[in-house]
């Protein structure tokens, strides 16, 4: 199925992958790697405080996690076309909108960054931190060889 210019293969979960390389496509699952792992006790991701993605909005809206799955995406092959993969040759996530719930208003990709400077901080893509509408779906592209999780934000009722 093409669309935006992708070429979408279906791999689970509600998700579809496309490459976002030039002249390069996903034909079947078996053409990119994707990896689902369930959210444990002692990952970096949980007791994570998702309205720190926020905090001036922390009172106007919730941020909950869309699953309790860590995903995980990459190219299988580090060149193509005589080209090298690069780190930053993001794959396009599309998530079916009906897989997300109706109260939510955003979603992100949210990436666990572990260094000295930043121990078990989560930060979100600044140049893409927002999922696009595209019809029925939602996509955005996602860091390759990085964990993340998916995370939707819904406004707080305001109780007067």
């Amino acid at each position: 199925m093409k669309e935006n210019h992708f070429e979408y293969v279906d791999v689970g979960e509600g998700i579809s992958l496309a490459s976002m390389l030039q002249n390069v496509e996903f034909q079947t699952s078996e053409d990119v790697v994707f990896s689902v792992r369930p959210l444990t006790e002692d990952d970096p991701f949980a007791g994570a405080d998702y309205g720190a993605l926020a905090p001036d909005r922390e009172e106007q809206y919730d941020y909950k996690l869309l699953s309790s799955n860590v995903y995980r995406v990459n190219y299988p092959k580090q060149e193509y076309n005589g080209l090298e993969v690069d780190w930053d040759d993001p794959i396009a996530v599309k998530i079916n909108r009906s897989q997300v719930p109706e109260s939510a208003d955003q979603l992100f990709l949210v990436y666990n960054v572990i260094s000295d400077e930043n121990p078990g901080k989560l930060i979100i893509d600044l140049d893409d931190p927002y999922f696009l509408t595209s019809g029925d779906s939602l996509i955005a592209p996602a860091e390759t060889d990085s964990d993340f999780m998916i995370v939707y934000r819904t406004q707080k009722i305001s109780i007067r």
